[in-house]
């Protein structure tokens, strides 16, 4: 049962955000995909996304699976518990994978690990899961750890899924608002947070 609900959750959340991401672009002509590759460049990039998205999905259903089981609330919560906890799972989310981002980005770490995905220094949305499997695994870590610490229901987690994949997207493109992380490609040791860049303002690597 639980198995069901996380492939809903994952899979629904995430062709949400894709879909979203991809109609704000094209509202805003902002390109989706490179539009200086070649036929070529485009298959093969397009190659790598989806057999790391693959992985990455796959990887979210089923440790979502287990969240669902032991740690999500299955009582419904009122706006202010839900926006407190909305709150809460940003923070939780954004220090782990600014703990982990800044970590992986160390030379002992960075070529076996995240190098593959600053492979491209002008990225576009497409390029958001152009990743390694650990990459990937510690991406969905990052997102799904909080509820270990949060007393999130269902919705909520949902909810904070669209979020933080519809961000990530968006985020891969110098023509976006919320652009730090395509700084990110091109400056490499800085703004190491998701979306919400509170560690990188405290900790001052945010540019």
């Amino acid at each position: 049962m639980e198995l069901i609900a996380s492939t809903k959750l994952i899979l629904g959340t995430f062709s949400a955000s894709t879909f979203t991401a991809y109609l704000i672009c094209n509202q805003y002509n902002i390109p989706f995909f490179n539009p200086k590759h070649n036929r070529y460049q485009f298959y093969y990039n397009l190659r790598q996304v989806s057999l790391s998205t693959s992985y990455t999905l796959l990887q979210a259903i089923l440790i979502s699976s287990f969240f669902i089981k032991f740690f999500i609330d299955k009582h419904p919560h009122s706006i202010m518990q839900s926006t407190t906890n909305l709150i809460k799972y940003s923070v939780f989310a954004e220090l782990l994978y600014y703990i982990y981002h800044r970590t992986v980005h160390k030379k002992q770490y960075y070529k076996q690990i995240h190098s593959m995905h600053h492979e491209n220094v002008e990225v576009y949305p497409i390029d958001t899961f152009y990743m390694t499997n650990l990459d990937s695994f510690f991406l969905v870590g990052s997102l799904g750890a909080p509820v270990l610490f949060l007393n999130l229901n269902y919705y909520e987690l949902a909810f904070s899924t669209y979020v933080y994949i519809t961000a990530a997207y968006l985020e891969h493109s110098r023509h976006c608002i919320i652009s730090h992380h395509d700084t990110h490609h091109k400056l490499i040791f800085c703004n190491y947070c998701i979306l919400n860049p509170i560690f990188d303002i405290i900790f001052r690597t945010y540019r």
